[in-house]
C-alpha cells in the first residue's frame, strides 16, 4: 500500500488546524486592506514623509505584537 504524499490531507490534521488557517489568510487580506487605505490616507494628506512615518509606526507596533506572540506560542512536541 502507497503512503499518501506529505502535502495531502491526512488524519493527524484536524479542523482546529484548518479553522487557524483559514482565519490567519482572513486577518491577512483584513490587515492588508486596513493598511492599504490608511497608507492611502497618510499618502494623500501627508506625501512621502507621511508614508515613512506611517511605515515606522507599524514596524514599532510590530515589534512588541511579535515578542508577545513569542512568548505565548506552546513548546514543539518531540
Amino acid at each position: 500500500m502507497r503512503r499518501p504524499p506529505r502535502w495531502a490531507f491526512t488524519r493527524t490534521n484536524s479542523n482546529l488546524t484548518n479553522i487557524c488557517r483559514l482565519a490567519g489568510g482572513c486577518f491577512f487580506y483584513l490587515g492588508s486592506s486596513l493598511a492599504g487605505t490608511a497608507g492611502g490616507y497618510v499618502w494623500t494628506h501627508f506625501h512621502w514623509s507621511g508614508v515613512i512615518a506611517f511605515v515606522i509606526a507599524l514596524l514599532a507596533l510590530s515589534g512588541p505584537l511579535i515578542f508577545y506572540a513569542e512568548k505565548r506560542r506552546p513548546s514543539p512536541l518531540r
